[in-house]
């Protein structure tokens, strides 16, 4: 127990010792996670804040279920709900550079309030975009980033993930490894 605060604490201070990047930077990496989950501005619309869980609300059933680099579970999940315990707006440029449409948690929520309509009240309002996507403020030390995804599409059709991502020479972030963490 001891060892893993001391690990969380040193992961937090870290993180503020990792410099910060420029939005055009924030919004790449964030595109990229959002890519690993096949989520894109066309078909999926982005929740307008940061958030690390399982949007119960829009599902039938979910179980827990690592499946992936567990050990990245182990490291990063404790550092990424302290850090996401506060919740953020998502960067501008998501929405002004790169065509992401947002939608509030209430207006989700409202939706699936009602059982017999839950996904096709949300259809119907969002046709063009079926699906929604959740973000996590990323833990970025150097050139490497630790971000939680989640998208959703249907009673039993989502899943959560944390995504590490690497950066390359050309700046450019790719999927280094993955662990799901939950599964609709």
């Amino acid at each position: 127990m001891r060892y893993g605060i001391a690990r969380t604490t040193l992961l937090l201070f870290l993180m503020t010792l990792a410099p910060h990047y420029g939005t055009a930077q924030s919004c790449q990496l964030f595109a990229a996670a959002l890519e690993v989950v096949g989520a894109k501005p066309d078909s999926t619309i982005l929740v307008d804040r940061t958030a690390m869980g399982v949007p119960a609300f829009a599902f039938m059933a979910f179980s827990d279920l690592y499946r992936g680099d567990t050990a990245l579970a182990r490291r990063m999940e404790p550092a990424l709900r302290t850090l996401n315990a506060t919740r953020v707006p998502i960067p501008a440029c998501l929405s002004d550079s790169l065509g992401w449409h947002t939608i509030t948690d209430s207006t989700l929520v409202a939706f699936f309030s009602l059982p017999e309509k839950r996904w096709v009240a949300f259809r119907s309002s969002y046709p063009a975009t079926p699906k929604f996507a959740i973000l996590s403020r990323p833990i970025i030390v150097g050139d490497t980033a630790t971000v939680f995804v989640a998208i959703a599409s249907g009673d039993v059709e989502g899943r959560g993930l944390i995504v590490r991502l690497l950066r390359d020479a050309a700046g450019r972030w790719f999927k280094h490894s993955e662990v799901q963490l939950w599964v609709s």
